[in-house]
Order: C-alpha cells, then sequence, then structure tokens
C-alpha cells in the first residue's frame, strides 16, 4: 500500500512540475507567434512567386505543404489564458471561440486545397486559391488580430 501511495504522489509532483513548466503564458505566446509567423513567411514566398517577382514555381508544393500542415495547428496555438502578456491576439478570440475555430477551419480546408494544387502544378488554380488562402486570413485578423502598433 505503502508503495502505491508513493507513486501516486511521485505521479502528482511530476504533473505539477510539468504544470509549472507550461505555466507562463508568454512562453504560449511566443510559440503561437513564431507559428503566424511560419505562417506568414510561407504566404510572403508565394506571394512573390503569384505575382511574378521570383521564379520559383517549383517552390510552391514545399510552401503550400508547409502552410496547410502548419495551419492543422492553428487553434493549439491559442489556448485559454494565453490572451495574457505581449500578443496581437484579441481577447474576443476566447469569447467567440466557435467562430474563431469555423475561420481557423477554414483556412485549413483553403491551405489543403492550395497544397493540392501546387502538387497537380496548375498555377492558374494556383494563383485563384491562393486569394482565397489570403482573404480567409484576412477574415480571422480583422476580427480578432489587434492593430499593430506603428513604430
Amino acid at each position: 500500500m505503502r508503495g502505491k501511495r508513493w507513486l501516486a504522489l511521485a505521479a502528482a509532483a511530476a504533473l505539477a512540475g510539468g504544470a509549472a513548466l507550461a505555466a507562463d503564458p508568454q512562453d504560449q505566446i511566443d510559440y503561437r507567434q513564431a507559428g503566424m509567423k511560419a505562417l506568414g513567411g510561407h504566404m510572403a514566398s508565394m506571394a512573390a512567386v503569384v505575382r511574378g517577382k521570383v521564379e520559383h514555381t517549383a517552390h510552391l508544393k514545399v510552401h503550400a505543404r508547409a502552410l496547410a500542415e502548419t495551419a492543422t495547428l492553428l487553434l493549439d496555438l491559442f489556448p485559454e489564458g494565453s490572451d495574457l502578456g505581449e500578443t496581437n491576439a484579441k481577447p474576443e478570440i476566447w469569447d467567440n471561440w466557435d467562430d474563431f475555430k469555423a475561420k481557423a477551419e477554414t483556412l485549413q480546408r483553403e491551405s489543403a486545397e492550395l497544397a493540392r494544387l501546387a502538387e497537380a502544378g496548375d498555377l492558374t488554380a494556383f494563383k485563384q486559391q491562393f486569394g482565397k488562402v489570403g482573404k480567409a486570413c484576412k477574415g480571422c485578423h480583422d476580427d480578432y488580430r489587434k492593430e499593430k502598433k506603428k513604430p
């Protein structure tokens, strides 16, 4: 019996220690911001190709796939309590979670389709779909991202 009690206490202590490591909301915010910058970086790279600024059409597959994969993580980037600290995320995200979730799922669908079109090599359809992905990003940013501070 003593062994089981000790094991239970050890497990509780380990869980509490893990919770303490994740207790700083700014760590989660920093992680989220890195993920959002990754999404933005892939969008910017694809925009340069779509607008004809660079001729790296072969790179579209990699960027579109990475965007689609990263978009699947989106909801995990916004856990409850991560609105405290230095963040551009509006508190309305958590107040209107169902709407935010629907918008994130739209981005996931649209970016998955973008990746499919990139794999197919259909540049004309890709360009049209790229606009839909941009619209999905903007739809969420308009409602749930604070205005960026001007330097």
